[in-house]
């Protein structure tokens, strides 16, 4: 009789099926799958992340912690280009590569941008403050609060960044500056590795991985508050307030 009970409670916990398994041919077949897919992958991920999609009007951006040979490349584009105005942004510079005085990077492109013969009337300088989380974004911010300030409604800009920087740096000026704006991108070419064979290099590789990472987490975890909020800023609560911060 207890054999019995014990049967009948196995069969409650436990039941028999048909796994199905793939054969030699079939792990060949999921192998050459695999292995297509990672290299379609390595092969698109970075014209992917450094997109190109320009408006060719309106407002022309440029990050101001370009290396000098691409901002030299935005120059010429600018030129190239129906645009109203060269705005040059960007925060503070954390480490003092810059010659003495210059304190942000906004100041840095503005300093090549009049080297390079950008004139004081198509030129636009627009610093940003420390960010604590997105420094793109806030720098995006900051553009949009220049904008509205200077009283010229924007309609479109272009944004100039470099390589990879780029898909995720014109998804955070979308976001700041809202639907209504037309935001395009150009990304510089990179110099210091080939784009078409980035994993070949260290500086290629390490390119294209951080930021992919990046760019997914914007994505996913990047929600900036409404127009003019804290959350927005970005920074302490001392820069947008002017009380003291936590």
């Amino acid at each position: 009789m207890a054999y019995r009970r014990t049967a009948v409670r196995g069969s409650v916990l436990l039941r028999r099926r048909e796994v199905w398994a793939p054969t030699w041919a079939g792990w060949a077949l999921l192998a050459l799958i695999g292995a297509f897919s990672l290299w379609a992958f390595t092969r698109s991920v970075h014209s992917y992340l450094a997109q190109t999609a320009p408006t060719g009007h309106g407002l022309f951006v440029v990050e101001g912690w370009l290396p000098d040979d691409a901002f030299m490349a935005a120059v010429e584009a600018f030129r190239r280009g129906s645009y109203e105005r060269f705005v040059v942004t960007g925060g503070p510079i954390e480490y003092r590569s810059c010659n003495p005085g210059i304190a942000d990077y906004a100041a840095r492109g503005a300093t090549l941008a009049r080297a390079l013969g950008i004139r004081e009337e198509e030129l636009a300088v627009v610093p940003a403050p420390a960010s604590a989380q997105e420094r793109t974004f806030r720098s995006a911010v900051s553009v949009r609060q220049w904008a509205e300030v200077s009283g010229g409604a924007v309609a479109a800009l272009d944004l100039y960044s470099y390589g990879t920087h780029a898909r995720r740096s014109r998804w955070l000026y979308q976001l700041a500056f809202g639907d209504g704006v037309d935001v395009g991108v150009l990304a510089g070419r990179p110099t210091s590795y080939s784009p078409d064979a980035w994993w070949r290099s260290s500086d290629g590789t390490r390119a294209v991985l951080s930021e992919l990472i990046a760019w997914t987490w914007v994505r996913l975890f990047f929600h900036p508050g409404a127009p003019g909020s804290w959350e927005e800023q970005w920074g302490p609560r001392a820069e947008v307030s002017g009380e003291k911060g936590p």
